[in-house]
């Protein structure tokens, strides 16, 4: 009798999980579209905040949670942003936007050691990238390395015609 009340107990639980998971997924996309509506209407405290709970449901996600470092970034919340564009790398490490975006985090906080290693790192994964460029060289400019940063500035310029970024 134990027997088949224990098993009776685990099959109910291995039913509920995969729902419960099921569950949970779609709450954290759900939540996610809401915060992509948040932060298109510009109301960046209340895509943090359904990106945040997003987040929690699905800590793993790097599309929430990148979406959750960009909405830190409008409010100028850099610390908070390079937190979540940091985990976005850990989990997407070959993912150069968020390489970029860490950067200009860490530039932003003035920390730049840090900015300058992911900056150099998503100009190496995406060397066309203009933007990636534009970053390098305002990193250069509040380094006062002049030269590196005109260098990175006339390849943005001369890389621009066909970036759209």
């Amino acid at each position: 009798m134990r027997y088949l009340l224990w098993k009776t107990c685990l099959l109910i639980v291995v039913a509920i999980i995969p729902l419960y998971a099921q569950n949970t997924s779609e709450a954290a996309y759900t939540l996610n579209g809401e915060g992509i509506g948040y932060f298109n209407a510009e109301n960046f405290s209340s895509a943090v905040d359904s990106f945040t709970k997003a987040a929690e449901l699905l800590p793993g996600d790097a599309s929430i949670r990148f979406n959750l470092a960009a909405s830190y970034s409008k409010l100028k919340q850099f610390d908070k942003a390079a937190e979540n564009f940091l985990r976005v790398t850990n989990l997407r490490p070959n993912d150069p936007v968020a390489l970029n975006e860490l950067g200009v985090a860490y530039k932003e906080m003035g920390l730049y050691d840090e900015s300058e290693r992911y900056l150099a790192e998503a100009v190496r994964l995406s060397p066309d990238r203009a933007l990636y460029q534009f970053n390098v060289g305002l990193l250069n400019i509040r380094n006062d390395k002049l030269t590196e940063a005109g260098e990175h500035l006339l390849l943005r310029v001369a890389r621009r015609r066909g970036d759209p970024h």
